[in-house]
């Protein structure tokens, strides 16, 4: 059985989108003292804005969502003062969040690689290099093994969702070296045209064999 990776560019699916986060941060990990069946904000809306979803059949089970550089700013920068590090950055930047995974999908294979992957994908397409995002404490250390995310300083408060984040930067031209094959992509052509992705389970084999070979 596979996932199906795409961008949600139908009404349809920016629906399951704001429904996803709801379920996820809501319901599963009660992050978010809210009672709200969809979660958004006004970058959703924005055009520099994608999300990206990963669906078990017609059910969304994961979503990402990356917003580039543009004229009214970041959402990270809502939360933490980046401008001195901006300043010192070569590159455009850009930020990814609302990070999703429902429960029983948070061990498949592949799918947090693959979700960065388009986001990096969409950065490098657009000229941007560096991602300044805030995070769920609790997910820095994978973050920081798999992608390199530096923490830029202490835990603070998120005073409009009322939780802990940690503001964090990522260089994509910097990844940790054991994983820099893996976020990009190997024949870049190859998917210039396509926004979306098939993620198989891999199969486990076994081979029965005769008890006199």
């Amino acid at each position: 059985m596979s996932l199906q990776l795409k961008v949600a560019r139908s009404t349809w699916e920016k629906e399951q989108v704001y429904q996803l986060r709801s379920k996820v941060f809501i319901e599963e990990e009660r992050r978010f003292d809210l009672s709200d069946k969809h979660i958004f904000d006004r970058f959703d809306s924005f055009a520099e804005t994608s999300n990206f979803l990963a669906f078990d059949g017609d059910r969304p089970v994961a979503g990402i969502r990356l917003v580039l550089d543009n004229p009214v700013g970041l959402p990270a920068e809502e939360a933490f003062e980046f401008g001195p590090l901006r300043q010192s950055l070569r590159g455009g930047c850009a930020t990814v969040g609302w990070f999703c995974i429902s429960r029983r999908f948070r061990r498949h294979p592949g799918l947090v690689v693959s979700l960065i992957q388009m986001c990096f994908r969409k950065m490098r397409q657009h000229g941007a290099r560096h991602v300044l995002a805030v995070m769920h404490p609790p997910a820095l250390p994978l973050l920081a093994r798999l992608i390199g995310a530096r923490p830029l300083g202490p835990e603070i408060l998120d005073h409009a969702l009322g939780v802990g984040i940690i503001p964090v930067h990522v260089d994509l031209e910097d990844l940790p070296p054991g994983n820099r094959q893996r976020f990009s992509d190997p024949d870049e052509h190859l998917f210039d045209d396509s926004a979306e992705r098939r993620l198989f389970r891999p199969l486990s084999i076994r081979c029965m064999l005769p008890r006199n070979a």
